[in-house]
């Protein structure tokens, strides 16, 4: 069977993945490595491939299937997965938060809700490919990210930055630019169906099989 797919140019990865780094040392990465992680622009590039790819209101069950799974989501796996990036999950969940709260303007609620599910879904299957790594496991999530890191507009600045009501819940919706947060307590906060980082690690494959 796995020949069988490896053959069939329908089901192949439309972009490479990189191989994962096999590294011993568990020191995680540098405060220079995350300085260089465009977040700003990995969170607007999600968005932007969310909205256009959901245009209806789509359930859990139906993202499942094999038209959505190898016409979206695979390719936008694909597509994330390449880009190298250690947010690329926080981005994910970021927008996950952001379309649950424009879920709440009607008439696009089920709409939005879809929109969220996909981002949920497609975080799931980036971490499905770090899982193949013996590098331990929280690098893509533990580490700390800003939501305007490499945004050109706040090179810089020291002044606060509205980055939306649900990337950062809390009081205030400023976030000051010395205020990090990893990607672990976006996946509780979003209230995931999957329970995408709240789970053990050894699970998440096995919970994206079961979806």
């Amino acid at each position: 069977m796995s020949a069988w797919l490896s053959k069939d140019p329908e089901r192949s990865p439309l972009l490479r993945r990189p191989p994962v780094q096999r590294v011993v040392s568990s020191g995680g990465p540098t405060p220079e490595e995350l300085a260089r992680c465009d977040v700003f622009n990995t969170i607007l590039l999600i968005r932007q491939d969310t909205i256009e790819h959901i245009d209806s209101p789509v359930g859990w069950a139906k993202m499942q299937e094999p038209e959505i799974n190898y016409g979206i989501v695979r390719p936008l796996t694909d597509k994330y997965v390449a880009l190298d990036n250690l947010a690329i999950v926080y981005c994910l969940l970021a927008n996950r938060l952001q379309f649950i709260d424009d879920s709440n303007q009607l008439p696009q609620a089920r709409l939005n809700l879809a929109r969220a599910h996909l981002c949920e879904l497609l975080a799931i299957r980036v971490l499905n490919h770090y899982a193949k790594a013996t590098e331990p496991l929280q690098h893509p999530h533990m580490s700390h990210h800003h939501p305007t890191s490499l945004n050109p507009l706040s090179q810089g600045s020291t002044t606060h930055t509205h980055v939306g009501p649900s990337m950062f819940p809390g009081p205030t919706q400023l976030v000051r630019p010395e205020r990090l947060a990893p990607s672990v307590p976006l996946g509780p906060v979003a209230h995931g169906r999957r329970h995408t980082i709240a789970a053990d690690p050894s699970q998440w494959k096995e919970q994206d099989r079961d979806g």
